[in-house]
């Protein structure tokens, strides 16, 4: 892992754009600095967000740039440039067997302290800095949900990780991947250990897998449905995905967008926009054709 070796708050201070005096300020008030916001999961649970207020956003955004410059292992995914669902799932299409493991509450779990060792023993980062950026991207215990440089420190914090079951994977002849809380092994065998070495693993770094999410199988005869696209023979997305969103699309057509908007979010037409891009990955004519109707709507 490349460090970044700050030593100076005047260093961090000219990366990071803000001065000394107001990095230390703000860190000292840090709860004056979250709005605190919520969004409907697919279950029908809220997910609590806490959305940092323009100038921390700044601040974050600016840790994330700084952070990103950080080599990852090339099986991670999740949060990383030029890389994408479609990468991550592609090279698993051809195997006899895939083992599929969510991250329970990932964010919510990555305690402040395993960012302030990664920033000090992985990064070099002297202990006052390290303090200081931990404060500055960490909140009430974990990743907050709504930052910019959350995804990047959660990539990071599973470094060792990835490195060691990429090691395990290539001793095995099975194949990795880690998209985010989403991690896909698969193999032409069957894997009788891998779920007490994932479990085993995570318990590290104070993580464990989400059983309910949890699946195994033979994609070829009953399909594997992960991240949002059924692996089977080739890989698609869900036929309810496609479903629900022309749905959405027909009755905008008479009613207007903000009508079907039932989940209040900020920018519906750019929700749309993004699920539309995720179908073009994989079927280019079904999106082309989803975004002409997306286009034709006026409100």
């Amino acid at each position: 892992m490349k460090p970044l070796d700050i030593a100076r708050a005047d260093t961090l201070a000219r990366i990071i754009g803000v001065d000394v005096q107001s990095l230390q300020a703000i860190a000292s008030h840090i709860d004056d600095y979250y709005i605190e916001d919520s969004t409907p999961k697919k279950s029908g649970e809220l997910r609590i967000l806490h959305k940092p207020r323009y100038i921390l956003k700044i601040i974050q955004q600016n840790i994330r740039k700084m952070l990103s410059g950080v080599p990852l292992p090339d099986c991670v995914y999740g949060w990383v440039k030029g890389k994408s669902i479609k990468s991550a799932v592609e090279p698993h299409c051809n195997s006899k067997y895939i083992y599929c493991f969510d991250i329970h509450s990932y964010f919510d779990s990555v305690h402040p302290a395993r960012v302030y060792v990664l920033l000090t023993k992985r990064l070099k980062c002297t202990p006052p800095i390290a303090r200081l950026i931990t404060i500055l991207s960490t909140y009430k215990k974990g990743l907050p949900q709504g930052s910019p440089c959350s995804p990047v420190l959660a990539n990071l914090v599973l470094f060792d990780f990835d490195v060691s079951l990429s090691f395990y994977a290539a001793k095995h002849g099975i194949l990795y991947s880690r998209l985010g809380d989403d991690i896909i092994l698969s193999s032409d065998h069957k894997l009788l250990e891998i779920t007490h070495i994932v479990t085993s693993e995570l318990r590290r770094y104070g993580l464990s897998i989400n059983p309910n999410k949890t699946q195994i199988g033979k994609p070829q005869l009953s399909g594997i449905k992960v991240l949002g696209v059924v692996i089977g023979t080739g890989i698609s997305i869900s036929r309810q995905y496609r479903r629900n969103l022309r749905a959405i699309l027909h009755n905008a057509q008479k009613t207007g967008l903000e009508a079907q908007n039932r989940d209040s979010r900020y920018d519906f037409r750019k929700h749309l926009s993004g699920r539309i891009a995720f179908i073009e990955m994989f079927n280019a004519a079904e999106g082309q054709k989803l975004r002409k109707i997306l286009v034709d709507i006026q409100n």
